[in-house]
């Protein structure tokens, strides 16, 4: 019950965020990247490749797609205003599981944050935390 109402208030909460951000903005929702290794987004495990993702208006869901199949529906766990001037994501490495932690969408002035992902079969232990960042292109560069 707990988890359903976090979801229910992270998808209210993108929704307003987004209904702020302005239809001259609507075309900065959707994007391209290139993950060179595995990653964990959400409930969703992405292979190395390439990948686009769109984020529906007004109900903030994302979808994330290889260019052959959709690959997954996400809501971010929470969100924030970015005044930073790019597109990128952060993806987080914590002992062998890399995870996808933040989708800073500057030109909308939006970053979704994400949860890092731990696996079934991984104890958590408490180690650094190594961090790339992946550049997010427009669709249609």
């Amino acid at each position: 019950m707990k988890r359903l109402q976090h979801f229910l208030f992270a998808s209210l909460a993108l929704v307003l965020l987004l209904s702020c951000v302005g239809t001259a903005n609507a075309q900065n929702l959707t994007g391209k990247f290139t993950l060179p290794f595995v990653a964990h987004w959400g409930t969703v495990t992405l292979a190395p490749g390439d990948y686009r993702f769109r984020i529906e208006r007004p109900n903030g869901l994302i979808y994330v797609e290889n260019g052959r199949a959709n690959i997954g529906m996400l809501v971010a766990a929470s969100i924030d205003q970015c005044s930073a001037a790019g597109n990128s994501m952060l993806v987080a490495q914590t002992a062998s599981v890399k995870s996808i932690r933040e989708l800073r969408l500057g030109s909308s002035g939006v970053v979704l944050y994400f949860p890092a992902a731990t696996p079934s079969n991984h104890r958590v232990v408490q180690t650094a935390e190594t961090r790339y960042l992946i550049p997010i292109l427009p669709l249609g560069e």
